[in-house]
């Protein structure tokens, strides 16, 4: 016989298992402030597109389905494209995908543009699963409210300069920039949007490094350029369609190869990872330590008295005692952790599976192989210097208090000014919950 209250303990229990669900989402781990920001974008894009298709009744033929599906189709394939060469990681991707949004939001209503980028964003959250959702979701608003806008920009124009062809002449003349400025519009919208975020989720990130640099303002620009055309190129010949897939394709590819080539995963002067390209490994790591339940520890290695040594030598010494550090730091981790440089002389190590006692006799190991060696400087082929460096070393693992990479970040940081405050080459652990760590070593210097 069935429990009258077996309803509602279910439920209970339903309830339960999609609160904790709900709580592991990566986007309570932002800062207060970016955490509500990200949520109400996605929210008013919501709101917009709800507002949108109430108030729409614009009646679509068959061909024209067809040819909003096509664009889609198009739209999957660049995903596609993007997905087998590879993301770069720790910057904005550079894709082609306005070319198709643009497109759409010239020759659709405002409402297909709204929902365009949120289909394929969808279907590149299914399709590639190493990055956090609600990134996903982010940039698949912003980009609808961009692309959005642009197009209730254009379709609110006069006949004179608008309409879904170009006839000729002035009229042509003025198609063309009209669209090229609702291009510059929808891009404005999603890179300002994306700015803010990262501005008040990592306000320490450089956004030139975020963005990509002069390599990533020119894809932008190739991207606008391509929009234009193919828009042009459609909206004249639909059939055009053929022949523009493959070229956009074929530019993706080389786009995504370029990016991952050029851009600064590698710290040219150390050899570590990049700070922005560690931060985003870090994250990914400290995620799945949290979700999974598994130790991960976070360690910062500074160079003692490192502005002395490139002093005395030089900097290109000082890079050569850089890459020695890198080095021999990197030879005494496991292969799962990975180092990179922060700023100047100070590397970051993120030891996934490694709670703080293991940590710190890794930091131990690590201090005494460099007290132990010379760092030999060369130049022009001859020995210039030696140089017999230390290294302060902070520790800090995941605990109820420390769960974000920021979080973790800033325990290490304390422990390392407490190593350097007793002089230099010390491995400390910061205070707070450590758990797994052997009792008197949370603060005590390295033996």
């Amino acid at each position: 016989m069935t429990s009258p209250h077996a309803p509602t303990s279910l439920a209970d229990a339903t309830r339960q298992v999609v609160v904790a669900r709900v709580r592991e989402w990566q986007v309570w781990a932002l800062r207060p402030v970016a955490r509500v920001y990200v949520i109400a974008v996605m929210v008013l894009d919501g709101a917009v597109i709800l507002t949108a298709l109430a108030v729409a009744s614009v009646p679509v033929s068959l061909s024209h389905f067809g040819l909003f599906f096509a664009l889609l189709g198009c739209a999957i394939v660049v995903t596609e494209a993007i997905r087998a060469v590879g993301e770069p990681k720790g910057t904005d991707i550079h894709d082609l995908l306005g070319v198709w949004f643009l497109t759409i939001a010239i020759l659709f209503s405002p409402v297909c543009a709204l929902l365009a980028p949120l289909l394929v964003g969808t279907y590149s959250m299914v399709r590639v699963r190493r990055t956090f959702p609600y990134r996903r979701l982010f940039s698949a608003a912003t980009m609808s409210l961009g692309w959005g806008a642009a197009s209730v920009v254009f379709h609110a124009a006069p006949a004179s300069i608008a309409g879904l062809a170009p006839r000729s002449g002035a009229h042509a003349a003025a198609w063309l920039v009209l669209v090229a400025g609702c291009a510059v519009l929808g891009w404005v919208i999603n890179c300002g949007c994306v700015l803010l975020a990262i501005c008040l989720a990592t306000p320490e990130v450089r956004l030139r490094d975020a963005f990509g640099g002069r390599a990533g303002a020119v894809a932008d620009l190739i991207e606008l350029l391509a929009a234009v055309t193919v828009a042009l190129v459609v909206a004249v010949v639909p059939v055009g369609l053929l022949l523009a897939l493959p070229l956009v394709v074929f530019g993706q590819r080389y786009l995504m190869n370029a990016q991952l080539a050029s851009q600064t995963r590698v710290d040219p002067r150390s050899g570590a990872l990049a700070s922005a390209i560690w931060r985003s490994e870090a994250s990914v790591e400290t995620y799945r330590a949290c979700r999974t339940h598994t130790p991960l520890a976070i360690a910062l290695a500074e160079v003692d008295d490192f502005a002395s040594i490139a002093d005395a030598a030089g900097p290109e010494a000082a890079g050569q005692v850089l890459r020695a550090v890198a080095a021999i730091v990197t030879d005494k981790l496991p292969p799962t952790a990975q180092v990179g440089r922060l700023r100047s002389a100070e590397f970051a190590i993120v030891l996934p599976g490694i709670a703080e006692v293991e940590a710190r006799r890794l930091g131990v190991r690590i201090r005494d192989r460099l007290a132990a060696e010379l760092v030999e400087v060369e130049k022009d082929g001859q020995l210039d210097f030696a140089f017999r460096t230390t290294v302060s070393i902070g520790v800090a693992g995941l605990s109820d208090s420390r769960q974000t990479v920021t979080e973790l970040l800033a325990a290490a940081d304390t422990a390392l000014g407490g190593a350097r405050a007793r002089g230099g080459n010390q491995v400390s652990v910061a205070p707070g919950d450590h758990r797994g760590l052997e009792p008197g070593l949370a603060q005590a210097p390295a033996d």
